[in-house]
């Protein structure tokens, strides 16, 4: 710090330099010391030791601008704090409005009437729904796809899984919605190649599923549905801006238990210990299922294993878009198509291929079989 002798008209006492002295090195200097070293700091500066100070603008000032740039930033950053915190606020209401409108106003289905499905079959489905993209609208040389599509394909599909169980004599149903229910809105090309906005999306998607799981009801004994979100259904565009659990894939689950409320031989499962990690047991094969999105094919069974410290008998994703099948340590990883199909995005990647998805046959052993199901 520079000292410099007053001005004629300055009326700056010792005590004020001392008092300045003490609060900027944090010491205790006295009147005396402070007065007693000015005639040693100014042989220094007479020697050219100690720079004088910048005629510019004063010490004081330069002080008096770093703490107004301090406050500035503080300002700034208490502001956008507070314009996160008001986001997720805002979303924790719409998650919390949505629920309560959904058990208010939805009628449920009713006609339930208990099958006589045989209850000795010695294997259980495990049917794979994912990546539906609701919402969607493709028409390109090698695709199709809209809403009434989507609903001709889930018809379609349910026709071969109907197929499947008679073959197999399959006794009980698993099915994991696998995520990217929705469209959504998270880049500005899906809101382009899209005809509905994104609650018009979860509304379409949830009677949807749930009219694909009450037909389902019939062929099984019983039915259990598992699920994750993707994401595609996250509330804000900017994926940093979401918390956990802020997936509009949540409320469908929410939506199918107020609309199968009747059918008693449905089982819907809403919460997960993690939410993107759906966890189940099929005839005592563990499976993990996942959209994808967290993972790579190649890591995921050891990644998961050390998660949740148990190694899964089989391990389910989509978000690839594209059926597949690979061994990991014993494991079986099962990826799951789109039931969309190819989009503007693929045909700019020069990507094509079937609308897909999978379904499992599961017996004491693992896996029995694999159907790769593709739709027109």
């Amino acid at each position: 710090m520079l000292l410099r002798r007053s001005d004629p008209d300055d009326e700056t006492e010792w005590a004020d330099v001392v008092a300045f002295m003490n609060e900027q090195t944090g010491e205790n200097y006295s009147r005396d010391f402070v007065r007693k070293s000015w005639p040693l700091l100014s042989m220094y500066i007479q020697e050219g030791w100690v720079g004088p100070p910048d005629d510019s603008g004063s010490y004081f000032e330069s002080k008096r601008l770093e703490a107004e740039k301090e406050r500035i930033r503080l300002r700034d950053e208490r502001n956008e704090l507070n314009r996160l915190k008001r986001d997720l606020a805002r979303a924790d209401t719409m998650m919390d409005l949505w629920k309560q409108i959904i058990s208010e106003s939805v009628e449920p289905f009713h006609g339930y009437q208990a099958n006589s499905v045989c209850s000795d079959g010695d294997c259980d489905l495990i049917v794979h729904l994912t990546d539906l993209h609701a919402g969607l609208v493709i028409d390109n040389f090698c695709n199709r796809y809209n809403e009434e599509i989507m609903i001709h394909r889930l018809q379609e599909y349910l026709g071969r899984i109907e197929e499947i169980a008679a073959r197999h004599r399959a006794n009980n149903c698993y099915v994991l919605l696998g995520g990217d229910l929705i469209s959504g809105a998270i880049h500005t090309p899906l809101r382009i190649e899209s005809n509905m906005n994104t609650l018009e999306q979860l509304k379409f998607v949830s009677i949807a599923v749930s009219e694909f799981v009450k037909e389902l009801s019939p062929m099984f004994a019983d039915v259990y549905v598992y699920s994750v979100a993707g994401n595609h259904s996250r509330l804000f565009q900017n994926k940093k801006e979401n918390a956990k659990g802020e997936n509009l894939d949540t409320l469908v689950p929410f939506y199918m238990q107020a609309k199968l409320s009747e059918y008693e031989n449905v089982h819907i499962y809403d919460h997960n210990d993690e939410e993107s990690v759906a966890r189940f047991s099929v005839r005592g094969n563990l499976v993990y299922g996942v959209h994808g999105d967290k993972d790579t094919m190649e890591s995921v069974v050891q990644k998961l294993t050390m998660f949740f410290g148990a190694k899964p008998d089989i391990v389910m994703a989509g978000h690839r878009h594209t059926n597949g099948f690979r061994t990991v340590y014993d494991s079986k990883v099962i990826e799951s198509g789109c039931l969309s199909g190819p989009d503007n995005f693929c045909m700019d990647h020069r990507l094509q291929n079937k609308p897909e998805q999978m379904v499992l046959v599961v017996n004491d052993t693992g896996i029995e079989c694999l159907y790769d199901i593709k739709f027109s």
